[in-house]
C-alpha cells in the first residue's frame, strides 16, 4: 500500500491541477510487475509495432527513471517482453509505462519493477529501430514530456512537471511526505537540497528553512523551521508581526517540531529579520519556493 497516494496528492493539489501542471492519465493501463508504487523522471520515446529503441534504453542504467513509450495504442504485437524487463530491473530503471502491449507476462510479474501497459499479446514486434526518442508524447489523454516526473500506484498514474513544487506544496499538509517519499522510493533525492553545500559528516552546518506553500490557489503561506531552541519562537513571530504587519501562528508540527506559520510571502521579510536580530546567519538560511 501506497503512504502517499495519488488520491491524496490531487486531493491536496487542486491548483496543480487546474494549472495543468499535475496531470492524471486517463485509468486505461494494467498492472504489472512486483512494484506496484514507482515514480522516478520520465524518459519519453515514440515507436509502432517496434521494440528496438525500448530494448536500448533499458540496457542502458535507469538510475530510478520511468521508461514511458507512446506505442500509439497498438493492439496488434507486444513492444515488451520478459528479457527487457529482467534487464531493466537490474539496470535499476523504477518503472516502464506502455501505450501499447506486453508479453511474457508471468516472467514481467516476477520482476522488482513497475510495468504498466494496455494489454499483454503473444506476437512480437517489428526490430527497425524506427522511433523517436525525448520528444513529448501523449498518451491516456495526457501530454507527457521527457524530463517531468511521473508516479503510480494502484490507483492511478499522474505526471508533474516539477517535482518540487508538489513536494512544496503538500509538504506542510502531509509533514512526513518526504520520509514517505524516501520509503517509496529508496534513496529518493531532497529536492529542497542545495547541492552545492556539504552538509554531512562532522561539523556539518543547521539550516533555518523558510517556505512557501500555496494553499486554496491563490492564498499562500510562509513557514519558519529550524532555529535553535534557545529562541523562543513566540517572541520571534511576535517582533515579526510588529515589524511587517503580518499574521501569524506558531504551531507544533509531529515531523518538524515548532514550526512559524506567516500569512502571505514572507520569505524575504523573515529571513532580512533573523539576519538583523543576529539570531542566525545569512549563509545558514536556505529559502524555497515553487
Amino acid at each position: 500500500m501506497a503512504l502517499v497516494t495519488t488520491a491524496e496528492v490531487c486531493d491536496a493539489n487542486p491548483q496543480l491541477i487546474m494549472s495543468g501542471e499535475l496531470r492524471a492519465l486517463q485509468p486505461v493501463f494494467q498492472i504489472y510487475g512486483r512494484r506496484q508504487v514507482f515514480s522516478g523522471p520520465v524518459v519519453t520515446l515514440k515507436v509502432f509495432e517496434d521494440n528496438v529503441l525500448v530494448r536500448e534504453f533499458l540496457e542502458e542504467k535507469g538510475n530510478g527513471r520511468v521508461l514511458v513509450v507512446d506505442g500509439g495504442g497498438s493492439l496488434r504485437c507486444a513492444i515488451l517482453g520478459g528479457n527487457p524487463v529482467v534487464q531493466a530491473q537490474n539496470n535499476g530503471w523504477a518503472g516502464i509505462v506502455v501505450n501499447g502491449c506486453i508479453r511474457d507476462v508471468d516472467e514481467i510479474n516476477g520482476c522488482d519493477i513497475g510495468v504498466r501497459a494496455l494489454a499483454s499479446h503473444p506476437m512480437k514486434a517489428n526490430k527497425k529501430g524506427i522511433g523517436e526518442k525525448h520528444v513529448p508524447i501523449t498518451i491516456a489523454g495526457t501530454r507527457i514530456s521527457d524530463g517531468e516526473w511521473l508516479y503510480a500506484d494502484t490507483d492511478a498514474l499522474f505526471a508533474v512537471q516539477i517535482l518540487k513544487t508538489l513536494v512544496t506544496s503538500i509538504l506542510f499538509q502531509k509533514p512526513s511526505f518526504m520520509s514517505d517519499l524516501d520509503t517509496q522510493i529508496p534513496g529518493a533525492f531532497d529536492p529542497f537540497a542545495d547541492a552545492s553545500a556539504d552538509d554531512s559528516g562532522a561539523g556539518a552546518k543547521e539550516y533555518v528553512h523558510i517556505r512557501i506553500q500555496q494553499r486554496n490557489g491563490r492564498k499562500s503561506l510562509t513557514t519558519v523551521q529550524g532555529l535553535k531552541k534557545e529562541f523562543s519562537y513566540n517572541k520571534i513571530l511576535k517582533d515579526l508581526k510588529k515589524e511587517f504587519c503580518c499574521n501569524g501562528t506558531v504551531v507544533q508540527d509531529p515531523e518538524l517540531g515548532q514550526v512559524i506559520q506567516l500569512q502571505g510571502d514572507q520569505r524575504k521579510n523573515a529571513s532580512t529579520f533573523l539576519v538583523q536580530a543576529g539570531i542566525v546567519k545569512k549563509e545558514h538560511i536556505k529559502i524555497h519556493g515553487f
